[in-house]
């Protein structure tokens, strides 16, 4: 079943529609598009819009879903994001420490403030400023705002999922290098554990050091991308549990209203119905299912945001 959904951007407030399929399961499998309305035509939709909510009780339109503009204006802040990354060893780190401040304009220098003068009973001038004022510490640090956005940019490139400008899988159409493949797997597990660390969940069973290792039922599996068919088992062994590690991240977060729009069930291998485990002779699946996986993590870097 299709519908269009209309909704106000939280960022450009404008009003935006997002067309989507709707499965069995209720899981939106289709990104919107923003549309253009002329004010009048604006006006109208967002009164049906208000008569439509108050029906349903609810009193404004749906706020918490980012026009596809606002996300790529907002990623086209951090085209630096490899040198940040490099610069910065997040391994196992969390990031809360690493401030970034992103100014909404070029910074202009203040102007200086009068020193005024006054002697003292010994005739001697002491210059006097102004108090400098305090933070309010009831105001959110914006240099911590967009620090996983900074570190991890991720992208679209055709039939390809990106993070940071890398690749993941290999077409036979589009052949990609495989150290750019891997270089993209690294960063999605230093991601995923990032945000297991942040949500409190378990990620011993993922280890990042000059390898990346998963361990399954007390053995230790390595994530590298196979030239061969004789290394692909061991390849989707740690890759599915990978996939479960983030099926549980995405579990936790949906209970705080971020919940990604591609549904992963490890126990069937599928992210959205699609399996993605890998095979060389037709690798199409696990192309589709890692730009799915980045497709979650770019929602869940949007919705975390403005939630």
């Amino acid at each position: 079943m299709s519908e269009t959904l209309f909704f106000v951007c939280p960022s450009c407030h404008s009003l935006s529609a997002m067309d989507t399929t709707l499965t069995d399961d209720g899981i939106v499998n289709k990104l919107g598009s923003v549309i253009n309305l002329s004010d009048q035509s604006q006006s109208m939709l967002m009164k049906e819009l208000y008569e439509l909510n108050k029906q349903s009780g609810n009193e404004e339109p749906r706020r918490h879903l980012i026009c596809v503009k606002c996300i790529d204006k907002f990623l086209a802040y951090f085209k630096n994001t490899n040198e940040l990354f490099q610069k910065f060893d997040v391994q196992g780190k969390s990031l809360d420490n690493i401030h970034f401040l992103i100014p909404d304009q070029e910074p202009q220098e203040e102007p200086k403030k009068p020193i005024r003068k006054i002697s003292d009973s010994e005739n001697q001038i002491i210059p006097q400023t102004s108090p400098k004022k305090q933070a309010n510490p009831s105001q959110p640090d914006p240099s911590r705002c967009f620090t996983i956005h900074t570190v991890f940019s991720i992208s679209f490139d055709g039939q390809y999922g990106t993070i940071n400008s890398c690749r993941v899988g290999s077409l036979k159409s589009i052949p990609v290098p495989l150290a750019e493949i891997q270089t993209g797997l690294l960063l999605i597990c230093k991601y995923l554990k990032i945000l297991l660390q942040k949500s409190m969940i378990d990620s011993s069973d993922l280890i990042i050091d000059s390898k990346i290792i998963l361990i399954v039922n007390g053995k230790q599996h390595e994530l590298l991308y196979p030239e061969k068919k004789a290394n692909v088992p061991e390849f989707n062994i740690a890759l599915s549990r990978m996939m479960f590690l983030f099926e549980q991240l995405f579990s936790v977060l949906s209970k705080r209203a971020i919940s990604p729009p591609h549904r992963i069930d490890s126990s069937k291998e599928t992210i959205n119905l699609v399996s993605y485990a890998l095979n060389l002779n037709d690798p199409f699946n696990f192309v589709l299912s890692m730009k799915r996986l980045l497709v979650n993590l770019k929602s869940v870097q949007m919705l975390e945001t403005f939630i």
